[in-house]
């Protein structure tokens, strides 16, 4: 049963949840900003797939692109060989504190 009515379309919609998303497109609000690039998206799904599946973040020095400005950061040491984390007992270099910690 939809007992939600848009007062512009006259769509019918069961939540009202849905009737507010359904609106957006009316609106043309974009609440959902992405946290990695200036793009907007109605809904936080929308936004949540953009971020997995969308690689902004592009090596300059290889085809690698990330979702994360972060991931590009630690791929890049890659290249330079930088190592800023060094084992206290052995010496072994890492690129991430989290390896290091494994070891």
């Amino acid at each position: 049963q939809k007992l939600f009515s848009c007062h512009v379309c006259s769509n019918s919609f069961s939540t009202k949840g849905s009737l507010k998303v359904h609106m957006r497109l009316h609106t043309g609000a974009k609440p959902f900003k992405c946290p990695h690039c200036d793009l907007r998206f109605r809904t936080s799904g929308r936004r949540k797939t953009h971020i997995q599946w969308e690689r902004p973040f592009q090596c300059t020095l290889c085809e690698k692109a990330f979702n994360q400005k972060s991931a590009l950061q630690v791929h890049m040491k890659k290249h330079t060989g930088e190592r800023p984390y060094k084992c206290e007992y052995c010496a072994m270099g890492f690129t991430q504190k989290s390896n290091m910690k494994l070891h």
